[in-house]
């Protein structure tokens, strides 16, 4: 057992390094990511299947993702998502900002089937705007946003960085998630695997933009309750969730992002569903 354990943390150490080689070599990335995942991950676990009435959308869920959508987006408190102006994270210095959250549309005004409001985040100190629009789809429990961050000025603005379109706790009590392998020509293909979040962060990302590692499609199963998360990113997306005492903190990305912009010029984060 002595032996073994160094061993598993070498093994583990050359595992994470040939990721870190994605933008270069794909194929190793995704090779080292499914080796990770037959170490730590399950394959031993089954689903039962849900009658028509199981399935349906409850009166609770719809009202806890209503409660969530007013807690973590239409906030000026303590928003689902984050970034840094010239090294300063929007969630440690909100009084730096004037957020303002605008008024909820009708029902298919924006988005078929759903309500959508844009809230605005103006830096007091820099001609950085923010913008979010943000969408609940309230007969099926569902809420989505992206967050554009624009530069207003004439100058080039400061440089903006751990750009995450979500970076949020959510209390789901002690968790596993269900994710999927992408597809690589292999017969594991599209594969469903169970990460134990007790045991330690689950961390996903593309292989140079490929979805040949994983899919952006995640499943978290809480003592608590569940939710089903999408990162709508054809890119080099990034997804992780981390075990916390109250559940789990889930964060999404585009990996790599650090940038100034020129005057005028636009950019926007991933679209997460939850």
């Amino acid at each position: 057992m002595k032996i073994f354990k160094p061993l598993l943390s070498f093994l583990q150490a050359i595992l994470i390094l040939l990721a870190s080689f994605s933008v270069y070599v794909p194929g190793l990335k995704t090779m080292a990511d499914h080796l990770k995942a037959d170490m730590y991950f399950s394959e031993d676990f089954s689903f039962e299947a849900l009658t028509a009435d199981e399935a349906k959308i409850s009166d609770a869920e719809k009202k806890l993702c209503r409660s969530w959508f007013n807690e973590n987006i239409l906030t000026d408190e303590t928003p689902a998502y984050d970034f840094a102006v010239g090294g300063k994270h929007l969630k440690d210095n909100i009084a730096d900002w004037d957020i303002s959250v605008g008024s909820e549309s009708k029902a298919d005004a924006v988005r078929a089937g759903g309500k959508t409001v844009l809230i605005t985040l103006e830096h007091k100190t820099s001609d950085i705007t923010a913008t979010v629009e943000a969408t609940i789809f309230e007969d099926y429990a569902t809420c989505e946003w992206t967050v554009y961050i624009e530069n207003t000025g004439k100058d080039n603005s400061p440089v903006i960085e751990d750009f995450y379109a979500a970076d949020c706790d959510i209390e789901t009590g002690k968790a596993d998630v269900y994710c999927l392998y992408g597809s690589n020509n292999k017969k594991n293909d599209f594969a469903v695997r169970k990460a134990a979040l007790s045991e330690g962060a689950a961390v996903f990302s593309a292989a140079a933009g490929r979805n040949s590692s994983w899919l952006p499609y995640f499943n978290v199963d809480g003592d608590s309750f569940g939710f089903v998360t999408a990162v709508g990113w054809t890119g080099q997306w990034y997804s992780s969730f981390k075990p916390i005492t109250s559940g789990i903190h889930f964060q999404a990305k585009q990996e790599y992002f650090k940038a100034y912009l020129n005057s005028g010029e636009k950019v926007r984060s991933p679209l997460v569903s939850l």
